[in-house]
């Protein structure tokens, strides 16, 4: 399902700054969003939490948790390109 948002979405982004896939933005603000954090700065407080970096990142196993999660300012800046 994710996949399949995140191909609707145009990354016009340069490839070698991108750290953070669009599919995996996506997954952020909605999960995030869905667990009642509806404030973007209660991003770097969740992503400490290990079951919301799981379920967050494109990857599996236990890759995700010693990857940083996107900061609020790119999910702000991810927010206002594509939902603004």
């Amino acid at each position: 399902m994710w996949e399949r948002l995140g191909q609707q979405l145009q990354d016009h982004r340069d490839p070698s700054k991108v750290r953070h896939s669009l599919t995996s933005q996506l997954r952020t603000l909605i999960i995030q969003h869905a667990q009642g954090w509806d404030n973007l700065s209660d991003t770097q407080l969740l992503g400490a939490d290990p079951v919301f970096q799981l379920a967050c990142s494109d990857q599996r196993s236990t890759t995700p948790l010693t990857q940083q999660r996107p900061s609020q300012p790119a999910l702000s800046l991810f927010y206002i390109t594509f939902f603004w």
